[in-house]
């Protein structure tokens, strides 16, 4: 910050750390501690002098953070969290997708990959600003097969990516038409295991329909238990 003295047409500032310059009433300083600089002026013309003090107070750093970059599907809804602090007011920026950019915790609709930077300020005006970035996922990757023998090994059909799409509809089909697994959201433990009322399923093709619930077309496909 730039300090203003005034009264005089000499100057001397003290101490002398972190100034730009010691004899001008307008130095630069740069400081990381609170420090108090005494200002001593002196009238040319009179003789007089005088002096003043001026105390800067530094205020710590109170560590702001928007959060980890993460990744959701295109249209889906987000919570923001800014943590860190306490700061008396908080923004977003930009605001595009946010239902109030001033609070805390905002509510993001996205329907493209972002950067959101958040700016928090503090009761003595100090700002600190960190930033997150949205990605949106790209489609499923879906195996063709799996092998269920208990062995630790590909026990499960996986598909990559559903995680974000907790509202998708999984259902797999016999070749005669009959449901043999069916869930909504494909999380870690609601992957098919190749089982049928907890029964094995013989091997064999078998075909899907995944409803991902965001206005697109169903994935459909065949997949293969394989023993």
């Amino acid at each position: 910050m730039t300090l203003n003295g005034s009264g005089g047409d000499e100057f001397t500032w003290s101490p002398e750390e972190g100034l730009s310059r010691a004899d001008i009433p307008d130095p630069v300083t740069t400081v990381t501690d609170s420090v108090a600089y005494v200002l001593f002026t002196r009238d040319v013309t009179s003789g007089c002098s005088d002096r003043d003090t001026v105390i800067l107070t530094v205020h710590p750093d109170r560590g702001i953070s928007a959060g980890q970059d993460t990744t959701i599907a295109a249209g889906q809804s987000i919570v923001l969290t800014a943590t860190g602090g306490p700061f008396d007011s908080y923004l977003w920026q930009p605001s595009d997708g946010l239902d109030n950019p001033a609070l805390q915790s905002p509510t993001a609709s996205v329907t493209a990959e972002i950067t959101y930077r958040v700016t928090g300020t503090t009761e003595f005006g100090c700002e600190e600003s960190d930033s997150m970035n949205i990605f949106l996922a790209a489609g499923l990757k879906i195996y063709s097969g799996f092998t269920p023998n208990g062995d630790g090994h590909n026990d499960f059909w996986d598909i990559d990516d559903i995680i974000y799409y907790p509202n998708a509809s999984v259902k797999v089909f016999d070749r005669w038409g009959r449901v043999v697994f069916s869930s909504v959201g494909y999380a870690d433990n609601q992957r098919w295991d190749g089982k049928y009322k907890g029964k094995e399923l013989p091997i064999g093709t078998y075909y899907y329909i995944i409803e991902l619930k965001d206005g697109s077309e169903p994935y459909k496909g065949p997949v293969t238990i394989v023993r």
